[in-house]
């Protein structure tokens, strides 16, 4: 690549015939697959991710400080007592899942800090995407960069492009089709509740529902696999209020879910009390949750002078365009009414409560975990953990909180819990190393893994059949780039190598192989027995870009290839910008890497045993539980 180029040709899924490189560079918009004398965008932003993380978090973090009207943008969207909309809202909760388009901004970020490094002039795109060009067009005149594109467009598509009408319907639309649907629910499911009594000097625990152990349910046993054992500890000296926030799932309807609840109870009589959260709405409660969002979506008609300041720190494009869905459903859209609902709901739980000893609750930093946080913390004396029960990705930027939460605002700290419980010794590194202070972090064992400590790794007979374990995940379009890859690498060759392909679909993402067109993988069988059964008899996997099935795969020594897409944050557990903290984790977004790895199977990465905080006795937790003391590590 000659680095005295002052022109850059940045493609995005365009064949270029020719090209004459000795006056520019090639740029791969959109691939991890370059030629020679090419740049991959995706790569060079991996390249220098530390600083425009960090520069994103910080342009977060500073969001609530930006003038309005006179007042800190945090405090100007405070509705009487309550905490900061604008704490609430998906700009504060920077989920990649929710707004893909986030990988927009760094991306942008990357080309930026490249045209600053090389001093290109002039910028030559190749796309077909409307919308791509629009917003190169104006990263260009922000830059004072010469511009020009001759591309026909066939179609306008960005990362956050739904199909779903009702999320194509104005933000107000979409709220007041939110709140229908909450007083809808309420009429049929919940206003005539059964007599429920929430138990005394007890603890409550705010979890998902329903993830349920199979076997325990069918013995009408509420059993969750995000607490599993830990439950026998909850339940051993005390009494739990289990309050749920269902989530949509193939499995059990709401109806259903109702049903399910109703049998727990009765199995449990008194010794357990389940709710919905929905059951602490009223008619009433509604008509307040309305009339706080109705506040919240007058404010946000004086927030003009805010949307100067979408630009990060030392750059000059502006990315309102990429987020002002964002900020419309946060503040007047389906966003703002289900908060206000939230905010509600948790309000009248921590009321009509009784006084109890503790609150954890499932930590992912969401908003509406902090409209339970802060109303525990106004009507309850008593602490309030969040549990961080899976694995934390480097790119998962929900986890990353503005250490001054921690601090001595009280308008801040209302809205953090007193500890997040950490179930790994990588974890607590990286939140530590990112804003949140030690003392807020204490580790606790990791209860979904510990099946890891009785796993006793034995080579198989060389005559024993071999098998690859592919695990899926819950992206369409993840699963799809998945399958495809393996699809078209499947020969004779892998065939001989591979005496059975068992694919492990995620429990929300059934697979239908025969409707997809994977003609290769029509022998594959698909499997709904369970990982941990699934992974020990595994010779080799493949997992889906988001899983934890890939950390426990490692740590069960298993060779390994974790799917990375073209396009998109690299989300794996696994991933991090040092190759030093994993060594060579065989991330494969090609055909012929993906063939390589499976041809080889080895295993040159590695992870750390304590990765998991994993202890059968559970002792850090019956510390916390029992004693009210950790043991520090």
């Amino acid at each position: 690549m000659n680095s005295l180029s002052k022109k850059i040709v940045l493609v995005d899924d365009f064949l270029l015939d020719s090209l004459d490189s000795e006056d520019s560079i090639v740029i791969q918009w959109s691939t991890r697959t370059k030629g020679v004398n090419e740049l991959s965008l995706p790569d060079y932003l991996e390249g220098n991710a530390d600083q425009i993380r960090f520069e994103y978090l910080e342009w977060c973090f500073n969001l609530g400080n930006f003038p309005v009207k006179g007042k800190a943008a945090g405090r100007f969207f405070k509705i009487n007592s309550y905490p900061s909309f604008l704490g609430m809202s998906l700009l504060r909760e920077k989920s990649v899942i929710k707004n893909p388009d986030i990988y927009l901004i760094f991306k942008l970020r990357a080309l930026e800090l490249y045209i600053q490094k090389s001093k290109i002039r002039h910028l030559e795109l190749f796309t077909n995407n409307r919308f791509l060009e629009k917003t190169i067009k104006n990263f260009c005149i922000y830059l004072g960069v010469e511009y020009s594109c001759e591309s026909e467009f066939s179609y306008e598509s960005r990362y956050s492009s739904s199909n779903r009408l009702r999320d194509k319907a104005p933000h107000f639309i979409q709220a007041l089709l939110y709140w229908l649907r909450a007083l809808f629910r309420y009429l049929l499911y919940f206003r005539k509740r059964e007599s429920n009594c929430l138990l005394d000097r007890q603890m409550t625990v705010v979890s998902y529902f329903p993830n349920l152990d199979q076997d325990f349910e069918k013995r009408n046993i509420y059993r969750s696999h995000y607490w599993n054992e830990l439950q026998e500890i909850f339940t051993k000296d005390r009494a739990c209020n289990w309050v749920w926030m269902y989530a949509n799932n193939k499995q059990y309807s709401l109806k259903e879910a109702c049903k399910l609840k109703k049998r727990f109870q009765e199995h449990e009589k008194d010794a357990q009390k389940y709710f919905f959260i929905e059951e602490f709405l009223s008619f009433f409660l509604l008509l307040k949750a309305a009339s706080i969002y109705f506040r919240v979506a007058f404010r946000s008609i004086f927030c003009k002078s805010i949307i100067q300041k979408f630009r990060l720190k030392n750059s000059a494009f502006d990315f309102w365009e990429i987020l002002k869905d964002d900020w419309g459903s946060s503040f007047f859209g389906k966003v703002a009414m289900e908060n206000s609902i939230r905010l509600v709901e948790f309000e009248a739980l921590s009321k009509k409560i009784p006084k109890q000893e503790l609150c954890i609750y499932l930590w992912e930093n969401q908003g509406w975990e902090r409209a339970l946080v802060y109303s525990w913390k106004q009507y309850q004396a008593s602490p309030i953990y969040g549990f961080q029960h899976s694995s934390i990705a480097y790119f998962d930027l929900r986890n990353f909180i503005n250490c001054k939460e921690f601090g001595f605002r009280k308008d801040l700290a209302i809205i953090v819990p007193d500890l997040i419980l950490v179930s790994g010794q990588r974890a607590m590194r990286l939140l530590i190393n990112n804003y949140i202070p030690a003392q807020k972090v204490m580790p606790v064992e990791s209860v979904r893994f510990l099946y890891l400590t009785d796993y006793d790794y034995k080579p198989k007979n060389k005559n024993f059949k071999k098998i690859l374990l592919v695990v899926t995940g819950y992206s369409e379009n993840l699963l799809n780039q998945q399958l495809n890859l393996l699809n078209e690498v499947m020969d004779d060759e892998l065939r001989s190598c591979y005496d059975r392909i068992v694919i492990k679909p995620h429990p929300f993402k059934p697979i239908n192989l025969n409707s997809r067109g994977f003609d290769q993988l029509a022998f594959s069988e698909l499997s709904n027995e369970r990982l941990k059964s699934l992974l020990e008899e595994a010779d080799f996997v493949y997992s889906d870009n988001h899983t934890t099935a890939a950390v426990e795969a490692l740590l069960m020594g298993k060779p390994l290839a974790v799917h990375v897409p073209n396009d998109f944050f690299n989300m794996s557990p696994l991933y991090h910008p040092d190759p030093s903290i994993f060594g060579s984790v065989n991330f494969v977004s090609t055909a012929d890497q993906l063939k390589k790895a499976l041809l080889n199977p080895s295993n040159s990465s590695f992870i750390e045993s304590d990765y998991f905080f994993l202890d059968k006795g559970l002792s850090k937790w019956n510390n916390l539980l029992n004693e009210g003391v950790y043991e520090t590590t």
